[in-house]
């Protein structure tokens, strides 16, 4: 199946389609995101960037990555691998940089009621919303993409 690709001013974002719904929260979110960041810190959007609906860590990784990076993480995947794979549990949102290139990956509701939240109680606020959840991890992660 082909992925949803929509666009919010520099950003891209991408899902597949059974995950177009929670690309279309993200999008919505980006704008009023990036709003708040340039206010609060002075800060600019990313110019390269691409925001996914993270269905897999591995997938993830390989599909955000650019062509070049892709034959590096490959060559060393038995050295990051175990942190990443790790760190998928506990984790709704990844910013990671190739680069210039950014990649910003969010979790579905439907991954982010499975994952374990014993660390992030002890940092975030709980939202039940999943929706506002969603909205919530587009500005954190892009304010990690764009400082």
């Amino acid at each position: 199946m082909a992925n949803v690709l929509l666009r919010v001013g520099p950003l891209r974002i991408e899902c597949e389609p059974g995950d177009a719904d929670t690309g279309q929260v993200i999008a919505g979110a980006c704008g009023d995101a990036l709003r708040r960041i340039e206010a609060s810190w002075g800060l600019s959007p990313p110019t390269d960037c691409r925001l996914y609906v993270m269905t897999s860590w591995r997938g993830f990784v390989f599909r955000s990555a650019p062509w070049p990076w892709k034959a590096v993480l490959a060559l060393y995947y038995p050295l990051w691998y175990g942190r990443v794979r790790r760190a998928w549990p506990i984790s709704a949102g990844w910013t990671q940089r190739y680069g210039r290139h950014i990649a910003i990956g969010i979790k579905p509701p439907r991954l982010l009621e499975t994952s374990d939240k014993s660390v992030g109680v002890h940092m975030y606020v709980e939202e039940k919303d999943p929706l506002a959840k969603i909205r919530h991890l587009t500005c954190h992660e892009l304010t990690h993409a764009a400082s």
